[in-house]
């Protein structure tokens, strides 16, 4: 009966930490992108810039990721035009 109750608990943290959430923090010179949960991998990340940069036409660079508390830093630089 125990072990049920342990397996109850680990599939519940698993679905919790599924659920990430993610808060940009940005403007058009960049920002900050904050994630919780297992599944927020970077690329997820990257991608919330990108779409937070492409707001005023611009594309995302990293800056900075912190292994510490799971951020990833960012600025909005202007696109290359085509030659």
């Amino acid at each position: 009966m125990r072990q049920v109750g342990v397996l109850t608990l680990i599939a519940v943290g698993l679905l919790v930490a599924g659920c990430a959430s993610t808060t940009v923090g940005g403007n058009e010179a960049g920002g900050v992108v904050t994630g919780s949960g297992l599944t927020m991998a970077t690329q997820e990340k990257f991608a919330a810039a990108e779409a937070d940069c492409a707001k005023y036409g611009k594309l995302a660079r990293v800056t900075k990721v912190s292994a510490w508390d799971g951020t990833l830093s960012y600025e909005c630089v202007q696109k290359q035009p085509k030659e």
